[in-house]
């Protein structure tokens, strides 16, 4: 989309305005910062439509349901236009869990990101949440193996080397048979939390969120503190949030099926 084209969509829901272009964002969408004089500041994320993981529209959902029960972004307004999708969301204040850290120490961090799940995930279930089963995560997974579109550079290490076609079967044999339903985020990393402060702000980036395993977010939670932190502050992660002990099926499970999006 042009500039012509953009513009005539923000002037459609805003009048004096700003536009600045964020860099990064998700691989295939582009994220803008709209600036009013009298709404306060927007997030817009832009995206070809059809193609992505998760829709805007879904993530426009989330964001719709979680209102008022946990901190979320407000939706702006949700367009399309047929081969793209527009969401522009209300501006959190403060920063995500990523940037605090070297700011706050490492357990604070840890026991924040936590206690930020176990909020979310003790929010009672309605039949208007979206449902984010694992036969749909795996039928999307397919077709991402099918299309090309799994990313062979940026696997584990313990994954490399192993055709798409391998992961997936290795993928199908460890599936579990057994599910903890709860409303999950479904990218809960640490750059998908924003806290002002000692305060959350808000959840973020929430397109792959709806009813599925606990596990879900529980083995990208466990991925991230690896990653950033010392392997001891797992265990710290399990003790605030609730869980006697992991469950390594799952979490071998969980993390596979992450390298398919």
């Amino acid at each position: 989309m042009n500039d012509v084209d953009l513009k005539y969509i923000l002037n459609q829901y805003f009048r004096n305005y700003e536009v600045l272009q964020i860099p990064g964002g998700a691989t295939a969408a582009c994220l803008y910062k709209i600036i009013t004089k009298d709404k306060g500041s927007y997030i817009l994320k832009m995206q070809p439509a059809h193609s992505a993981t998760f829709s805007l529209h879904s993530e426009k959902q989330n964001y719709e349901w979680l209102l008022n029960k946990v901190p979320v972004p407000a939706v702006g307004f949700f367009h399309t236009t047929g081969s793209e999708e527009l969401l522009c969301v209300s501006e959190l204040s403060g920063k995500t869990l990523e940037a605090y850290i070297g700011e706050v120490n490492a357990e604070e961090l840890v026991t924040r990101y936590a206690h930020t799940l176990q909020l979310l995930h003790s929010l009672p279930i309605n039949s208007s949440a979206q449902v984010q089963s694992l036969e749909i995560k795996i039928r999307k997974a397919k077709f991402n193996v099918e299309n090309n579109l799994v990313d062979m550079e940026d696997l584990q290490p313990e994954n490399r080397g192993a055709t798409v076609s391998k992961l997936f079967d290795r993928l199908l044999q460890l599936k579990p048979s057994d599910h903890e339903l709860v409303f999950t985020h479904g990218d809960y990393s640490l750059d998908n939390i924003v806290f002002h402060e000692d305060r959350l702000s808000g959840f973020i980036d929430i397109g792959g969120g709806g009813v599925a395993d606990k596990y879900q977010d529980i083995t990208i939670a466990v991925r991230n503190i690896q990653d950033h932190f010392d392997n001891d502050l797992v265990y710290l992660f399990c003790r605030e949030y609730g869980i006697p002990r992991l469950d390594e099926g799952k979490i071998k499970f969980y993390m596979l099926l992450d390298e398919f999006y």
